[in-house]
């Protein structure tokens, strides 16, 4: 029977034998946690995200990528209420630049990683795109984004504009949310052609359907800003110098984007 006087020592002699164990057996370590990036992007962006995202967490497998795909103006309204996000893929430089005035992002400019063209499309055999823009005046209903939150659909409203057909196509507009519905109007007959990114038409469901053809227009130049939420997150900092490297830039080029001066 055991005393309690003799409890003190017996609980320091366990304490020993437990202490004795581990060192036998090596240290113990704890598995560093995995870090989490959470990434808004634009929806012209939506073709090559998985390539990207495959070659980036293949440098970095500690890195998890969680994306939310969006019109660019859509997205930089959630930050600027306060959506978690850490870093922000924009169609243009306006967005991100707007978030850094407003010291919602870091930097002293976005990272300008990609350029996009706008494309004319349709899935309409009988329609001849050779015209460009002009072969639109044949058609019944036209698609592009909304030109108030989607630098891609201030494009085509510029294109349109300088060819003299805004005011005259205008009531045969129908307007996605993003560039990635405006192409699914096309796409599911709703709109007989369509101004869409020209990454779009680079994605599996889209190649080689229909006709498209590459309109002059101003480049957009995508760009990258790192949110004053992710100003300590090297997670961050890495994957937004990622953007630039040459296996990202190899794969921008492959899904139809070029680079930026």
């Amino acid at each position: 029977m055991i005393s309690f006087r003799a409890l003190p020592c017996l609980r320091r002699s366990l304490q020993l034998r437990f202490l004795m164990a581990a060192l036998a057996a090596g240290p113990v370590l704890s598995p560093l946690p995995a870090e989490t990036l959470t990434v808004a992007a634009a929806s012209s962006l939506a073709s090559c995200l998985d390539d990207l995202h495959a070659a980036f967490t293949s440098a970095h497998p500690k890195i998890t990528v969680q994306t939310t795909l969006g019109a660019s103006g859509t997205l930089f309204a959630q930050i600027t209420h306060g959506a978690p996000f850490d870093v922000f893929l924009s169609a243009d430089m306006t967005y991100p630049a707007a978030l850094i005035q407003s010291g919602l992002a870091e930097g002293p400019a976005p990272t300008a990683f990609a350029e996009g063209r706008i494309a004319l499309w349709t899935l309409r055999d009988s329609l001849d795109l050779s015209s460009g823009l002009p072969a639109l005046t044949k058609t019944r209903s036209i698609a592009i984004a909304q030109p108030e939150y989607a630098p891609y659909g201030i494009a085509a409203r510029k294109a349109l504009e300088r060819a003299g057909l805004w005011d005259t196509l205008k009531p045969r507009i129908v307007y996605g949310e993003n560039i990635a519905q405006t192409a699914h109007f096309v796409a599911s007959g709703n709109a007989d052609a369509g101004i869409v990114a020209n990454s779009v038409l680079h994605t599996p469901a889209y190649t080689g359907k229909g006709n498209y053809k590459l309109l002059p227009s101003e480049g957009l130049v995508q760009g990258a800003v790192l949110t004053r939420r992710a100003r300590d997150n090297p997670a961050a900092t890495t994957y937004i110098e990622f953007l630039t490297s040459p296996a990202a830039q190899k794969i921008f080029i492959r899904f139809g984007f070029s680079l930026p001066d």
